[in-house]
Formats: structure tokens, C-alpha cells, sequence
């Protein structure tokens, strides 16, 4: 199965959907679905190479026109959430060990353990925003016309000490 055809096929699924998939035989798969048993069957065709970067872009574009005229919501199903792992708080993971009565090597052994925890905390973090900006993706507020692009300070900086040495020679 080709990444395109596995894309298009979890878009579908995330929305409830349980869309069937064939090959045409040549080098085409198409993908059918009906979002409801009132509304028509809806068909993509998708090639078994993509040429394009946005394959996956307008594929999902397609799918989400079809489930927009058939009344489906476009908010995808939501897995239940497990129950976390008694993980430590971040408040704890914060708190540096008491330095009264411990030798270098405990201390030392006491950070790494903070410091495990701190990365643990990390890394469950990341993964949950990760999961949240595939859930929804953000799209950048579209430019004011006639707005020319904010500069950064470095190149504003950059550009004035270029224009104070043309004005020297």
C-alpha cells in the first residue's frame, strides 16, 4: 500500500468513515466511501505515484470537500484518552534534593534522578503538543494587503551598517 493511499485512508477514518480501496490496474487506486446511507457513494482516484509534493495536501483537500457536502463534521473522532502513568508532578520534578547530610555522590545521584524526571516530563510534552497540532492544524493569519513583511532585528541591523558603508565610500 502506498504512503498516499494510507494517508487518504486514516483522513477517513479519523473522521468515522470506513472507506473500501481497490487498484484499477493501472497504477490508479480508487477509494469509495458514503458518509451516510441517504447520501451517494463518494470516489477518489489516487496514482500510485504522487509527482507532486502536495499529493497529500490536495488529496486531503478532496476528501474534506466531499465530507463537507455530505453534512460530516470535520472535526476527527476522538480516540479515548488513556489513563497517564502515575508520573511525578511537575512540582516535584522542580524541587532540588536537601544538601544537609548527603555526601557528593548522593547529591549527584539525587540531580541525575531530577534530571531523568525533568527529560521524562519533556518528552511527554512534546508528544502531546506534537498530538495537538495534528489534531489541529495552525494555520499563519493571512497578510494585510499592501503590508510589507516584519523584519527581524539582525537583518534591519544588517542592512543599516550596509547602507552607513555606502554612504562612507
Amino acid at each position: 500500500m502506498n504512503e498516499l493511499l494510507t494517508f487518504a485512508l486514516r483522513e477517513l477514518k479519523s473522521h468515522g468513515i470506513k472507506p473500501q480501496h481497490r487498484s484499477l490496474g493501472s497504477g490508479h487506486m480508487e477509494i469509495a466511501w458514503q458518509a451516510t446511507p441517504d447520501k451517494e457513494p463518494r470516489r477518489i482516484v489516487l496514482a500510485s505515484t504522487s509527482s507532486d509534493w502536495r499529493a497529500r495536501t490536495n488529496v486531503r483537500a478532496e476528501i474534506r470537500r466531499f465530507l463537507r457536502a455530505d453534512n460530516v463534521s470535520l472535526k476527527p473522532v476522538q480516540k479515548p484518552q488513556r489513563k497517564p502513568q502515575s508520573a511525578p508532578k511537575l512540582e516535584e520534578a522542580l524541587e532540588l534534593p536537601p544538601a544537609e547530610g548527603l555526601s557528593t555522590d548522593d547529591r549527584i545521584d539525587a540531580l541525575s534522578q531530577e534530571i531523568a524526571d525533568l527529560s521524562q516530563l519533556v518528552l511527554r510534552l512534546t508528544k502531546a503538543v506534537k498530538n495537538l497540532l495534528q489534531a489541529a492544524p495552525v494555520k499563519a493569519p493571512p497578510r494585510k494587503p499592501g503590508r510589507p513583511p516584519r523584519r527581524n532585528a539582525t537583518a534591519h541591523l544588517r542592512e543599516t551598517i550596509l547602507n552607513l558603508e555606502r554612504r562612507r565610500h
